[in-house]
């Protein structure tokens, strides 16, 4: 799970962090740096089987069973589930055929299967492609007053919370306070926020701070 087909658009410490620690200000060494810091991301992410920042990882199961536990915590989303058949065609398993229990930061997500279709012997013969991580990379577009998490989404209803990545988040917004999603685009991987659930979406001055891109999400 952590080679993703997806990978993290951004990382929970960034260049300039990791420089401004180490008392490091010429760029001469930034790929190293970057390289250091996706080393340390990895490792503790492997420690603790969390993503921290979401990404598209694809599962490999010899078969299909009733129940798969997907090995890193918090599954967001399964996008599909495909297997080889017994003629070694591939297909793909119908929505209606599973269920998904997201799990949460301390909990593993699962997929129960309500169909067993017979697969092809060899090994790897299922492919689950799932969403996993605790927090979305998001920027703020002032012009229609939403919140971009391209290349994905979240669903109304969903609780998150925020913290800066670079910048600050709209001055509206605080990092002490949890916040309901409210007018989900998925189409345009575009969200609102809202104090209550279902609740009205907070409106955006202005002067709305210098707001670069910060993570929405469940803060670890």
């Amino acid at each position: 799970w952590d080679d993703p087909v997806v990978p993290p658009a951004k990382l929970p410490v960034t260049l300039e962090e990791c420089k401004r620690q180490a008392r490091f200000m010429s760029a001469d060494d930034d790929a190293m740096f970057n390289a250091l810091i996706r080393a340390a991301v990895q490792d503790v992410e492997r420690a603790l089987d969390k993503a921290f920042v979401v990404r598209t990882v694809i599962l490999t199961e010899d078969c299909v069973k009733k129940i798969h536990t997907i090995p890193v915590a918090p599954l967001r989303r399964v996008e599909s589930i495909t297997y080889r058949d017994g003629n070694g065609d591939t297909q793909t398993l119908a929505t209606t055929k599973y269920r998904v229990e997201p799990g949460t930061i301390n909990k593993r997500g699962r997929v129960y299967i309500d169909s067993i279709p017979s697969t092809d012997a060899e090994t790897g013969a299922v492919e689950i492609r799932c969403q996993v991580g605790m927090a979305y990379p998001c920027t703020f577009d002032e012009d229609n007053e939403k919140l971009s998490l391209d290349p994905y989404y979240l669903d109304n209803g969903e609780e998150v919370e925020l913290w800066p990545l670079v910048g600050t988040i709209p001055t509206e917004l605080s990092i002490d306070k949890r916040y309901y999603v409210v007018g989900s685009d998925s189409a345009n991987n575009e969200i609102q926020l809202s104090l209550t659930s279902g609740g009205s979406a907070i409106s955006f001055s202005a002067e709305s701070g210098d707001v670069q891109s910060f993570f929405v999400g469940r803060v670890p």
